[in-house]
């Protein structure tokens, strides 16, 4: 399998215009535009009654291909198995419909880009512009998950509607160091979908509510030994006591797993705390994997989900958390 080597999807879903997956709202415009890689096309209108409930979209980079905008299939029960944390990683429910591939021309005959498109029946240039060319890759010929009949059904018009978005493909010029630029600021939003260890549902837009969100990471593997609960129960209830529109959440780093729900939820019961603790989707665990050195591990974040600190590593006292959010609220002020 290929490697992917850095996660994208913040960057570009922000301009995706109608097909942007699961659950969301969908928009008249069918038209996609990427600032960042010089490229417009324009999603097949057969896609228009699945992208409410079976389209998924990701983008990533990998060595030697500048991105991988990736149309994936994926069915309703299969979709709700994943948002009850019934599986850990979305990836193994999901049946590719077409790949967008960018890549400079001078790499275009690399191994990684061979062994890429050697997964594919079907490899089209779509267009090429000032180094750079773009390819639609489509008829995945790799071992596909089973699909219920009428999916089978829809996968299949979803796929053979690919020619006209290929037809679509134009490409212009563009900064190509714009879209590392943008990674870098991805990086510091803070962005899920899941579920709290209480098992209520909860994503990223819960930051929109405060000025300042003191996230915490914390691990079971770390417990009896450090446990963060009790010390932020107090700053907890500090905030409450001042009137600050301050909140706390933990993530706790080794969940979903039933054992470890199970402890954190003791050890949250413990110390009496009563702020919200959210377990990882695959969003949040990348950025864990790529971000943090250890835990206990703490960030602010304000209002637009972006961290707006240099990362606190190491157990604090309740006194250090304090200092830390009132300077914090200092900067978003």
């Amino acid at each position: 399998m290929l490697k992917k080597v850095s996660v994208l999807i913040l960057v570009l879903s922000l301009a995706l215009c109608s097909a942007c997956g699961k659950k969301e709202e969908v928009k008249e415009s069918r038209t996609v535009s990427y600032e960042e890689l010089g490229l417009t096309y324009t999603t097949p209108d057969a896609w228009r009654e699945f992208e409410s409930k079976n389209l998924h979209f990701s983008a990533y980079n990998m060595e030697d291909i500048f991105t991988v905008i990736d149309y994936s299939y994926i069915t309703e029960e299969d979709y709700d198995k994943y948002l009850q944390r019934e599986a850990n990683s979305i990836d193994g429910f999901l049946m590719s419909i077409c790949k967008i591939v960018v890549i400079e021309a001078k790499n275009s005959d690399s191994k990684n880009v061979n062994t890429l498109f050697s997964l594919y029946d079907d490899v089209v240039k779509a267009a090429e512009n000032d180094g750079y060319e773009y390819y639609v890759i489509y008829n995945y010929n790799g071992k596909e998950n089973f699909l219920p009949e009428k999916d089978t059904e829809n996968y299949k018009k979803m796929v053979e509607t690919v020619p006209e978005l290929i037809s679509s493909v134009k490409a212009f010029d563009f900064d190509d160091t714009l879209l590392a630029k943008k990674t870098e600021e991805a990086a510091k939003m803070i962005t899920f979908i899941t579920k709290t260890l209480e098992g209520e549902d909860i994503n990223s837009s819960v930051f929109a509510g405060y000025d300042l969100t003191l996230l915490n990471f914390w691990g079971t593997n770390a417990y009896p030994k450090i446990n963060e609960h009790a010390v932020l129960q107090e700053v907890y209830e500090w905030i409450e006591q001042e009137g600050l529109n301050v909140n706390i959440i933990m993530a706790v780093t080794d969940t979903p797993s039933a054992e470890n729900e199970s402890i954190a939820l003791q050890a949250k019961a413990d110390a009496g705390a009563e702020f919200t603790s959210i377990m990882l989707d695959d969003t949040l665990a990348k950025w864990v994997l790529n971000n943090l050195n250890g835990i206990p591990t703490t960030v602010f974040v304000n209002n637009e989900a972006i961290i707006i600190s240099n990362k606190t590593e190491g157990v604090k006292t309740a006194d250090q958390y304090k200092e830390l959010i009132i300077e914090a609220l200092k900067e978003v002020k």
